[in-house]
């Protein structure tokens, strides 16, 4: 399991990544059901199970319910109805790229992570162009928010700022987009509006609890933002999960001791392996796909 997101119903939807599968999960009974893809790897826009993806990393769910899809090895963002399981793409040629543009010319290189703003843009973290895109869903308008398709490190507007390989997008209420940029080994936090790149936490590699570029991270991968602004790392190689408060840039342990394993239990004795997606439901329960244990895992 890889990319996790929930629905305003409360409903967990998982990119399901070498089953190639969108599936969906009730949080009450606990309940598993297959939304869409077949288990084989593939490019095919239809129903439920006769879609295909292939090796889905990212999904997120819209204010209306639509549910989008990084579906990375085929290099397009795809849309799903949930009430019909109509698959689509939204946008990406199939062929890798970086380039802007309406619906199927555009092009992305192993998309890895979307998310849904307020206003319903779809902001995508696109991994290997080491950049974020931006998607105006009912145009499919593809625009680059930040970054110039060239690995680095630099705050600065639009182009003007570098990426290293973005793992993680997240939308804030107020629309400041956050970046879980890995190799850079930190957080960033994007104007909308402006385009403008800025660090929120972290600095180089390692395992650190403090505020701002004080803090350390190991692989930050992917991020999301609770219904209260407190932002969620899922910190891969540390095996923690970690807590940002956007205000301060104050970086906690919410849970994991950082060892690799598999243990329940209270937040400093638990254990994860290979971290992955995160979501918070509007509880504030998080969800957590928990890559190498195969399972989802659920944090109070």
């Amino acid at each position: 399991p890889e990319g996790v997101a929930v629905a305003p119903n409360g409903n967990i939807y998982v990119a399901d990544g070498t089953n190639h599968s969108i599936r969906a999960i009730n949080p009450t009974t606990g309940q598993v059901t297959t939304l869409a893809g077949n288990g084989t790897a593939g490019f095919v826009d239809g129903i439920g199970t006769n879609a295909q993806f292939s090796s889905p990393k990212g999904v997120a769910v819209a204010p209306n319910g639509t549910i989008y899809v990084a579906d990375s090895t085929n290099d397009r963002i795809r849309a799903i109805n949930p009430t019909t399981s109509q698959v689509t793409t939204l946008a990406g040629s199939g062929t890798e790229g970086f380039a802007d543009g309406t619906g199927t010319t555009a092009q992305f290189r192993a998309p890895i992570e979307v998310a849904v703003a307020p206003n319903g843009t779809v902001y995508v973290a696109d991994r290997f162009n080491h950049s974020i895109r931006a998607i105006n869903p009912t145009t499919s308008q593809v625009t680059t928010l930040a970054g110039n398709g060239t690995a680095g490190f630099a705050d600065g507007t639009g182009t003007d700022a570098r990426f290293h390989t973005p793992s993680g997008v997240a939308v804030a209420s107020n629309g400041t987009v956050y970046v879980s940029d890995t190799v850079n080994y930190r957080i960033r936090a994007i104007n909308p509006t402006t385009g403008e790149v800025t660090t929120l936490a972290g600095s180089s590699a390692g395992f650190a609890d403090g505020t701002g570029t004080t803090a350390r991270f190991n692989y930050p991968w992917r991020v999301t933002i609770a219904p209260g602004g407190t932002i969620y790392v899922t910190d891969r190689y540390n095996y923690r999960i970690r807590a940002i408060n956007p205000t301060t840039s104050r970086v906690t342990t919410l849970a994991g001791n950082g060892t690799e394993g598999f243990a329940d239990g209270p937040g400093p004795t638990a254990q994860f392996a290979y971290l992955n997606g995160i979501a918070v439901a509007p509880n504030g329960t998080i969800y957590v796909g928990d890559t190498d244990n195969q399972r989802i895992r659920k944090i109070t």
